[in-house]
């Protein structure tokens, strides 16, 4: 009974480090958007959190509208790449922060409702999938940074 529970234990603490893992560095991705769209602008400090307050998926069209001004056809092809990334990681971020989360001993159950069409989903081991998706929202964080440093002198 003891094993039952230390185990049931562990895997609620990995489903909920793999959420908030996930989310952190899904915020830093946006976080590095905005900071980079706002210099970019010549956005006055104080008026960053008045301005730079749009949703995710407006953030990213604001970003490739503004950027996509000086940019050659190279570098607009590869800012739409790392713009395609944010937004996928963004839909999963939509299933983890409105879905209703089981954490059991898979990992942690997320049911979400599609707005689309309205169907539910279940997926299982999703501390597995979660796990991926962090490393993959460091590596774009990173990358974009790379990229606005050098369109952003």
């Amino acid at each position: 009974m003891r094993d039952e529970a230390e185990e049931e234990a562990r895997s609620m603490d990995a489903t909920y480090r793999a959420i908030g893992c996930f989310i952190t560095h899904f915020s830093g991705v946006e976080e590095v958007m905005r900071d980079y769209l706002a210099l970019k602008v010549g956005l006055a400090l104080q008026d960053y959190n008045a301005v730079i307050t749009h949703d995710f998926a407006l953030l990213c069209t604001a970003v490739e509208e503004v950027f996509g001004r000086t940019l050659d056809a190279q570098n607009k092809k590869h800012l739409r790449g790392l713009i395609s990334r944010a937004r996928e990681l963004n839909i999963q971020r939509v299933k983890v922060v409105h879905g209703q989360w089981w954490p059991d001993h898979e990992g942690g159950t997320l049911w979400h409702i599609s707005r689309q069409n309205l169907r539910a989903k279940v997926s299982g081991k999703m501390a597995i999938s979660l796990n991926h998706q962090t490393e993959l929202a460091r590596e774009l964080m990173v990358q974009m940074r790379v990229f606005f440093e050098q369109e952003c002198p």
